[in-house]
């Protein structure tokens, strides 16, 4: 038995993917917690640091390294490119347990 090549998943593949991921995240929680009358506009910036940054491009940053950079003479690295896809299968999985939570949260602002 041979294990598929995972380390040719295009750029735009882990772009779309990792952003996709990103919103459902927090489309999700933040129809959950208007819904919920919890919703704070923190969240929104939240979102940039916790998803974007420290998820997102790195993911990105990954699959870059691993397509490689022929205008800055940078070879493609597909070990980068593996690490890539397990990164936003990862991500994923986390989301996933993210959009579950949400999902479970019943608690109600607190008046006043």
């Amino acid at each position: 038995m041979t294990l598929p090549d995972l380390t040719g998943l295009p750029l735009e593949a882990v772009v779309s993917l990792a952003m996709i991921f990103a919103f459902a995240d927090t489309a999700v929680s933040v129809v959950i917690a208007i819904a919920n009358k919890n919703f704070k506009a923190d969240y929104l910036a939240d979102f940039l640091r916790s998803h974007v940054l420290l998820r997102v491009f790195p993911i990105i940053a990954l699959a870059l390294i691993g397509v490689g950079i022929p205008a800055l003479s940078v070879p493609a690295i597909p070990e980068a490119s593996l690490a890539a896809t397990v990164a936003l299968g990862l991500y994923g999985i986390e989301v996933l347990g993210s959009i579950k939570s949400s999902g479970a949260d019943k608690s109600v602002a607190p008046a006043g």
